[in-house]
């Protein structure tokens, strides 16, 4: 006999997920084994028909002699049936689930990291070509809103959303949809809710605010998982735990955003489990107040440092003196793009000019007059050790894009709008935050591996580069295209090395560990060239920042740190490093959103002027787009209309339009591209 379980406590997604997994097994029955929440009950009373499940009495232990289990991998959480089940021996066991999964992965384990289990199945479904009814489709979909939260939860990827598209063309009912998920609450679940915010409280943990809330009550309610959306949505907590005693359990929930903790972790110490961002565990023979107090030991024994300011902040600082003249000033913010720049005297802060004054005043012909008689005298600023969400409440208090971040009255840095909305957004942030590292980690190994897998004399040069980094103290980076392409599985043997040092001192301490090449420096450009006989070109340059003087000039360059010079580069998978700093070795800098745009294969530029600076960026963006089969993104095709309605072509010099019409011939799909 073959059946199909899930677990105990049977949700949508669970009830969908053995659904598709019988379309795609149907020698396989459905067997029931545990309580499902009100709604799922309320389903399947009036969807008994349609959904043929075998009774739990009628099931033989001895009978059964393979298992599909879904939406868990642990089959002693498959009600009574599966804790049996875990010490038979000889039993075939297949399993399709997509919670966080720490053992070996056998050929039966079929793990994802999706949103809902329900759409690894309906993807199977999709490439076996196998029908749904408009009923299966509409659970089906059912399953993927009700664990994704109708597609806005942070675990939702883009194969949920390709598995509910599927499923509508199927004839899925959104309507249905709608009426089992938008449900009122119930009275018990209203009292319940009104019984956890009463008693529910924001936590600081090192820094890391966590909303803890416990209820009791004599009998058991289900909805505890939306109950805790609708807090979690009325409080706005990163991170939150529900905890409530009903008949003779405990149940513990917890919930998390992008910003908060992983929830599963701290989960697992009651014998749970769940995601990063959602998880529940049930617990017998215990109270409330000691479920509390292990919750906070776990929270305490598990709390990651909160983004400080100092982790995101740019320095050095650009700023002006008192005595600086306000035409000095204007060409410096239209230079840099700034939106206003700091007033220091002394190494002292004394004020901010903003670009608005500075333009009125010039406008007024007051352009040799100097800076001290117009800027801003009070100033808000943060301490670097300040948390990010002091500085966005700041930004949105005194409506101010830029915030000094002052250290014994020294100004040590400068926190910008973009800083904070790439935090938000799930952006990139400064290698040298402990929170990113640790959430790095996974990807850091996964370069490691690709670096190691590089042939012997390319690995042997970035090893050799390495020593010589930690050797002079410098922090060394792999940047640009190779970066791009070992991500994309398929590394060129030219190499772009960035130094934040001497590059000139770096390329030839690297030439004297290496034989056989030809090492070429320029050090009024800070650059230098090592070729090596089999073609091999390794290009080393310090972090410098450009700007141009017109549209089409070549730039003029000045030294900076990492983090500028990715932002002077044409597209943000071209915007991207790699350290090979001992210490930091393998782990991506990605400021700009390079990887998520290469893993949705865009093509997208760094900021609004990019293709007005450098118009041959036009033309770089249509062979990258036909070479890795990419598209434009929307944004960076409207800026490519308005540069060309702009005639900047013709502000460039036909040496260089030649140049890059030459590298669009050398590709091999060269007709596409023109």
């Amino acid at each position: 006999m073959n059946i199909i379980l899930s677990h105990r406590q049977l949700d949508f997604d669970a009830l969908a997920s053995m659904l598709a997994a019988s379309k795609l097994h149907p020698d396989y029955e459905l067997v029931l084994d545990g309580k499902s929440n009100a709604y799922v009950q309320e389903f399947l009373a009036l969807s008994k028909d349609s959904l043929p499940f075998k009774d739990l009495h009628n099931v033989e232990l001895d009978q059964i002699d393979k298992v599909i289990l879904v939406d868990t991998h642990e089959l002693q959480r498959a009600g009574v049936l599966g804790s049996k089940l875990t010490n038979k021996p000889g039993i075939e066991l297949l399993i399709y689930d997509h919670h966080p999964y720490s053992g070996v992965k056998m050929p039966n384990v079929i793990i994802e990291p999706v949103g809902a289990c329900t759409s690894i199945l309906v993807e199977k479904i999709m490439d076996l070509g196998i029908p749904l009814s408009s009923f299966e489709a509409t659970l089906l979909a059912l399953g993927i809103y009700d664990d994704t939260g109708s597609l806005i939860f942070e675990t939702t990827t883009a194969k949920d959303v390709k598995a509910v598209a599927f499923l509508i063309e199927q004839g899925a009912n959104l309507g249905v949809v709608a009426t089992y998920l938008r449900k009122s609450l119930t009275q018990e679940q209203k009292d319940l809710l009104y019984e956890l915010l009463d008693n529910g409280n924001t936590e600081v943990f090192s820094g890391s605010p966590v909303y803890i809330a416990y209820a009791q009550c004599p009998d058991y309610i289900g909805g505890l998982a939306l109950l805790a959306h609708r807090i979690g949505e009325l409080e706005g907590a990163d991170t939150l735990f529900l905890v409530v005693k009903m008949e003779n359990r405990v149940y513990v929930v917890g919930r998390s955003k992008n910003r908060g903790l992983p929830v599963n972790d701290i989960i697992k110490a009651f014998g749970g489990a769940g995601h990063e961002n959602a998880a529940s565990a049930s617990i017998k023979g215990i109270e409330v107040p000691e479920v509390l107090t292990k919750l906070r030991d776990e929270i305490n024994l598990r709390i990651r440092n909160p983004y400080l300011v100092k982790d995101i902040m740019s320095y050095p600082v650009r700023h002006v003196s008192p005595d600086t003249k306000l035409q000095e000033v204007e060409h410096l913010l239209l230079k840099y793009g700034h939106t206003g720049v700091p007033v220091v005297e002394a190494g002292r802060l004394v004020g901010v000019i903003s670009r608005r004054d500075v333009q009125k005043a010039v406008q007024h012909g007051l352009e040799h007059a100097p800076v001290k008689g117009f800027m801003t005298k009070e100033v808000i600023v943060v301490p670097p050790d300040a948390s990010w969400e002091e500085v966005q409440r700041l930004m949105v208090e005194y409506d101010i894009g830029r915030i000094p971040v002052v250290l014994d009255h020294q100004l040590v840095g400068i926190v910008s709008r973009s800083d904070i909305l790439r935090l938000v957004h799930g952006g990139a942030v400064a290698i040298e935050a402990d929170l990113a590292h640790e959430r790095s980690k996974v990807l850091r190994q996964d370069i490691q591996d690709l670096l190691a897998n590089l042939p012997d004399y390319v690995g042997n040069l970035i090893q050799n580069a390495s020593l010589v980094a930690d050797e002079l103290n410098y922090s060394v980076y792999i940047v640009g295209g190779f970066v791009r392409d070992l991500l994309l599985g398929n590394p060129t043997k030219d190499i772009d090395f960035v130094v934040e040092g001497n590059s000139s001192i770096f390329a030839s301490t690297l030439a004297s560990r290496l034989t056989d090449l030809e090492l070429t420096v320029h050090s009024q450009f800070g650059t230098a060239t090592l070729n090596f006989p089999d073609g091999t070109h390794v290009d080393v340059a310090r972090t410098r920042w450009e700007h141009y003087q017109f549209p089409g000039a070549l730039p003029q360059v000045e030294e900076s740190t990492i983090k500028e010079d990715l932002f002077r580069r044409d597209f943000t998978i071209n915007a991207m490093a790699i350290c090979i700093n001992l210490d930091r070795y393998g782990q991506l800098v990605d400021y700009y959103g390079g990887l998520r745009d290469l893993r949705q294969a865009e093509i997208r530029v760094l900021h609004n002027l990019s293709f007005i600076d450098d118009p041959t960026r036009i033309l770089r963006a249509v062979r990258f787009a036909q070479r890795y089969g990419f598209h434009l993104a929307k944004e960076t095709e409207e800026k490519i209309q308005t540069a060309l309605a702009g005639g900047v072509l013709k502000k460039i010099s036909s040496e260089r339009f030649t140049q890059e019409l030459f590298l669009i011939l050398a590709e091999d799909k060269y007709t596409h591209m023109l």
